[in-house]
């Protein structure tokens, strides 16, 4: 795998990481800025067999079916990292599952966990990890590392996919390997558009077509205040046009903070399509 790109701070703390090697790690980003992509890479590095754990295709949450399997795979005391991907999404009976797990971790097994944030993540587990918040790479060492892997793009095309992506390397290098991802985020961006410049019917229309999915939801707030930032940093001397901008920048950070507390997506997506 190649070497992930870090921000000169987080690579701080991962170096640290690979040379004490803690039984228990929790890395804590936004969703796309490449977690999963890391945790595999830092068992690369320490010569471990990764497990992946994930939410199964046909269920919400990861249950403790899955923890308690981990029981058996590890007994073996061969070198291994488990890597427990979205651990927000485990049931409460996974996290006390994985919390005996953590408490007395089986021999030669790492455990390196990824969180979009840690709020969904019980305290006990959290004191038992090493937690690093993986800082955004800045916006020019993102375009460089960018060009590496795909230099059939020009400047602008980049920007507009780094700010689109909102500096996330997941997420930009997935739309730059992935055909179809790309597809689906120019999609998304083009709606993303037309619902900012919709009325206010056509507005919950879209939102109704996703049945108000909050992952969604929480994408098409992103994309808004891409847009609205890029409107602001036009520059303008129209006092109505600055007021109205602002307005629009409340709404849309007051729906994404209550959002990501767990708010009603019907609620406050159909609001703040009044509001705009």
């Amino acid at each position: 795998m190649n070497e992930p790109l870090l921000h000169s701070k987080t690579k701080l703390l991962i170096d640290s990481y690979l040379e004490m090697m803690p039984h228990s790690l929790l890395l804590v980003a936004p969703k796309g800025s490449g977690k999963l992509y890391r945790a595999m890479w830092l068992a690369e590095q320490a010569q471990l067999t990764p497990i992946h754990v994930s939410v199964l295709e046909d269920k919400k949450m990861i249950g403790i079916e899955q923890i308690q399997h981990l029981y058996t795979q590890t007994r073996s005391g061969s070198p291994t990292m488990v890597i427990i991907e979205g651990a927000e999404q485990m049931s409460t009976d996974a996290q006390n599952a994985l919390l005996k797990l953590l408490e007395e971790p089986p021999e030669n097994t790492h455990f390196a966990l990824t969180a979009n944030d840690t709020e969904g993540v019980l305290p006990t587990i959290r004191s038992r990890c090493q937690v690093i918040t993986l800082i955004p790479p800045a916006i020019a060492d993102l375009k460089s590392y960018a060009l590496e892997e795909s230099d059939d793009l020009d400047n602008s095309e980049l920007s507009a996919l780094v700010a689109t992506t909102q500096g996330q390397i997941g997420a930009l290098m997935s739309i730059l390997s992935d055909t179809n991802a790309n597809e689906a985020h120019s999609a998304l961006v083009k709606e993303a558009k037309q619902f900012y410049g919709s009325s206010a019917y056509d507005r919950l229309k879209i939102a109704g077509s996703h049945n108000l999915d909050r992952d969604w939801a929480l994408q098409l707030l992103g994309l808004l205040s891409v847009i609205i930032s890029a409107l602001i940093s036009s520059g303008s001397s129209d006092p109505t046009r600055a007021r109205r901008l602002q307005r629009q920048v409340d709404e849309i950070e007051r729906a994404t903070t209550t959002l990501k507390q767990a708010g009603n997506p019907k609620i406050h997506i159909s609001r703040l399509a009044l509001a705009l």
